[in-house]
């Protein structure tokens, strides 16, 4: 996880899902059968929150996924369904009602972008000036997940926003985007993100529970339901399996219209030769 560039906060709790699991059956983990392992995650229902749960669940099928190659316990182990996930998503009058809320620049820029884009809040933090493409209209993230490089669109409105932004400044950032405002020149922190949107949040008066995350979330389903494509949507979000991008599938209200069939497409396209 070290050499994948896996961060620490990643590393930990992957490392720990593994160990409690050889210390409660007493074996190496490609030893035991996906029975016995269902058996383990078990004891922990109540115990734990479901979010908690998933975790334990992703590092053991990271450890079989990657480490011992068997693929046939990955599937055989469910991930748990995290109950507060569906709360996560923000509807567009709740998002713009958090736009309003905003006091600054720096705030409404900040919340824009993690909608805009669905960066996570540690690729915030280490989004640099010289990572937009202003002639593309792309941003390249650097410091993703699994330290994988990746390129992202950002809209016409966000690109208004963050001018504002600038200008709205008596020192503009001069290296990442977002500055530590007490260390001139060095990132904001990610709990310096967090802090941002509980702010935000709470002039909002949302009744919800709304974290940095939760635009990304937000940003999936929202990008899902205006016809967005699922590949294309897993390459934006630096996912590694499609099947975690499948799962926002839950969350979205997709319009039931029929796609002509091949046969009908082809034939319309002959009929407008003639």
């Amino acid at each position: 996880m070290l050499v994948s560039g896996h961060p620490d906060g990643t590393q930990k709790p992957y490392l720990r899902a593994v160990r409690d699991l050889m210390e409660s059956c007493q074996s190496v983990p490609e030893l035991l059968n996906s029975d016995q392992i269902k058996a383990h995650l078990v004891g922990f229902r109540g115990k734990i929150s479901s979010s908690a749960l998933n975790l334990r669940v992703c590092g053991i099928k990271f450890y079989f996924r990657h480490i011992v190659r068997r693929l046939d316990l990955v599937v055989d182990i469910p991930n748990p369904r995290v109950a507060k996930y569906v709360q996560d998503v923000l509807s567009e009058a709740e998002l713009l009602q958090l736009f309003q809320a905003c006091q600054s620049m720096r705030e409404l820029a900040m919340c824009q972008l993690l909608f805009d884009t669905g960066l996570r809040s540690r690729e915030v933090c280490g989004l640099k000036l010289s990572h937009f493409d202003k002639v593309h209209q792309t941003l390249t993230v650097v410091n993703g997940k699994g330290e994988k490089l990746r390129t992202v669109p950002y809209s016409l409105s966000l690109r208004t926003t963050l001018a504002n932004y600038f200008k709205s400044q008596k020192e503009p950032p001069s290296v990442y985007l977002f500055e530590n405002k007490e260390n001139r020149g060095t990132a904001i922190t990610i709990r310096g993100v967090q802090y941002i949107v509980k702010e935000v949040l709470k002039r909002s008066k949302l009744k919800k529970e709304v974290h940095p995350h939760t635009f990304r979330h937000s940003f999936a389903v929202h990008y899902i339901n205006n016809g967005g494509n699922l590949l294309r949507l897993k390459e934006l979000l630096g996912h590694e399996h499609l099947e975690t991008t499948l799962h926002y599938l839950k969350f979205c209200s997709i319009p039931l219209t029929d796609t002509p069939t091949p046969l009908a497409s082809m034939l319309n396209r002959w009929a407008k030769k003639v």
